[in-house]
């Protein structure tokens, strides 16, 4: 009985080591913040990494996600649900609210200039029951464009402007879809699999 308690408390260290690492490990010079946003009547918790640094390239990305409950229902896929998510984090207000260092659109090269990247491949950690995503690789797989946010003095607000078309980085190796893989059973991962973005792949 002992050693079984034993191994039950190694397995739950293990699974929340895990769990520390994938919401910790964003790449060198960014700043992980987590917020909780809503599509429909479901909540989720967003991992974002960014940098915001007027010297250096700078970006925003969704590290991880997940909807909480998992069965909450808003009758949205996987993919929607993660374009939906993209959508709310580039708005001009939420990117404002993060790094605070816009200029007037009409000088030029005015503004915040940052790149929104959107993963390709992820997996699904189930965490207590609750079902996460998480990047498969955090450098080599993603879909990017360049923005610039500015204060627009007709309109009185901030906006976004794209200054570079989406284009894929790097070369993804997930070939499976995510509506072809089935959340994993608790203190699991899954397979990796590719989730939907304005790049056309595969």
């Amino acid at each position: 009985m002992k050693r079984f308690a034993f191994l039950i408390v190694v397995a739950v260290v293990a699974m929340f080591n895990s769990f520390q690492a994938k919401a910790t490990d964003c790449p060198p010079g960014a700043t992980l913040v987590t917020r909780t946003l809503n599509i429909g009547i479901c909540t989720y918790h967003v991992e974002i990494c960014y940098k915001c640094d007027p010297a250096a390239p700078n970006y925003i990305k969704i590290f991880g996600w997940a909807k909480v409950p998992s069965d909450c229902d808003n009758g949205l896929n996987s993919n929607q649900e993660y374009e939906a998510l993209c959508q709310q984090v580039y708005q001009a207000s939420f990117v404002n609210a993060l790094c605070e260092m816009p200029g007037p659109c009409d000088e030029y090269p005015g503004g915040f200039h940052w790149t929104f990247a959107e993963q390709i491949c992820w997996f699904k950690m189930n965490i207590d029951g609750v079902i996460w995503y998480f990047h498969c690789n955090l450098e080599d797989d993603y879909c990017y464009a360049g923005f610039r946010l500015c204060w627009d003095p007709v309109k009185g607000v901030f906006v976004t402007l794209q200054t570079s078309p989406y284009e894929i980085s790097g070369n993804p190796t997930c070939t499976t879809s995510v509506l072809s893989v089935p959340d994993p059973l608790p203190g699991n991962s899954s397979e990796c699999f590719y989730l939907q973005t304005p790049c056309i792949f595969p």
